[in-house]
């Protein structure tokens, strides 16, 4: 098993989408950063309205920026727009796609025929492409945080989160990533195709509000109890439904649902990813 997880580690380190997803991540980022500090930069303080143009002729467009005496222009900090963009659920997509890519990949690669083909060691190939997923989870939040903290020094900027929460807030990502790269690379032994699994991915958002839509009809139309739906109800124990509502010093009983579901998904993903490369022709 750990042979195999360090013949997959190199062969992650070795791989274009290891480094194209990478980059592609800390630039959405840093572009967000510097789409919000001209923002920022272009408010005077004490202005009420700021007028970006004028409609000089009837059916000209204007555009105008009103501040009320209670509005309060705060300045952008990069730790909280971090924070921020993972509750996109933006990461979690990217890491979904980056999962179904590798897998492909290694078909593509000839990397599977030196490996064993006794269904219990094809079983462990699929488990350590999780590690490895996992490990990648790691690099991914690791560089996010490490941009986040340069642009704090560039800019002078505080940090704003108390370091125990920041730290667990982080840990709890890094096991939804990890959960949700491994639930791809399970659809991916369905499909055998690295585009039905990209879709998923990229509309996995989308799923949740659909679930979310299905389960409110059911309570409307009383086929449901609301309470039924308020504890067992799918749409809030999806990975990416827990991501999103992540926030630095969660209350305990988020911090523990978040936890289980990380953890329980990993392990029901893992199961059922194994099982169906086990029983199939993996080459």
């Amino acid at each position: 098993m750990i042979n195999l997880i360090k013949a997959n580690i190199y062969r992650l380190l070795h791989a274009k989408v290891t480094y194209v997803i990478l980059i592609l991540a800390v630039l959405f980022y840093l572009l967000g950063f510097g789409f919000m500090k001209i923002i920022y930069d272009a408010y005077e303080p004490g202005e009420d309205e700021v007028v970006m143009s004028e409609a000089e002729e009837p059916g000209d467009t204007s555009v105008t920026f009103t501040y009320s005496d209670e509005y309060e222009h705060e300045e952008v900090n990069s730790y909280k727009m971090l924070v921020d963009m993972m509750g996109t659920g933006m990461i979690t997509m990217m890491v979904g796609v980056f999962a179904a890519i590798f897998t492909d990949e290694e078909r593509k690669s000839g990397f599977l025929k030196n490996l064993p083909k006794a269904p219990r060691g094809k079983r462990k190939i699929f488990l350590a492409k999780s590690a490895v997923v996992f490990f990648y989870s790691l690099v991914m939040t690791a560089v996010l945080v490490a941009a986040s903290m340069i642009l704090a020094a560039i800019y002078h900027i505080g940090f704003i989160y108390d370091t125990k929460e920041y730290v667990i807030f982080w840990g709890k990502h890094v096991i939804l990533l990890t959960a949700f790269g491994t639930a791809m690379m399970a659809i991916y032994e369905i499909f055998r195709k690295s585009i039905p699994v990209i879709i998923v991915a990229l509309l996995s958002s989308t799923l949740v509000n659909v679930i979310t839509v299905i389960e409110t009809v059911l309570v409307m139309k009383n086929i449901v109890p609301e309470k039924v739906i308020d504890l067992f109800g799918y749409s809030q124990y999806m990975i990416i439904t827990r991501s999103s509502s992540l926030i630095v010093g969660s209350d305990n009983a988020t911090h523990v649902s978040t936890w289980i579901v990380g953890f329980v998904s990993i392990v029901i993903y893992g199961i059922i990813g194994s099982l169906i490369y086990r029983k199939r022709d993996v080459l």
